[in-house]
């Protein structure tokens, strides 16, 4: 299973978007403040309908595109 410490350390060391990875698992990031904030929509975990809403265009991307596979 996927952790946001998971996509962190991945993220650095393939060079991508921590962001964008992270959604493809299923895994919301946002920075507020200086802090990462990680939401798990997949399990419909509290602040999802606030993370989905405020997804880049990017996340939104890699996100709908993980549903497309797993369907």
């Amino acid at each position: 299973m996927a952790t946001a410490q998971n996509i962190v350390r991945r993220s650095r060391f393939f060079g991508v978007s921590m962001a964008e990875l992270g959604a493809w698992f299923g895994l919301m990031c946002r920075i507020d403040r200086g802090k990462e904030l990680w939401v798990d929509v997949l399990r419909n975990a509290p602040g999802t309908h606030d993370a989905k809403r405020l997804m880049t265009k990017e996340q939104r991307r890699a996100f709908g595109f993980m549903l497309l596979a797993t369907d």
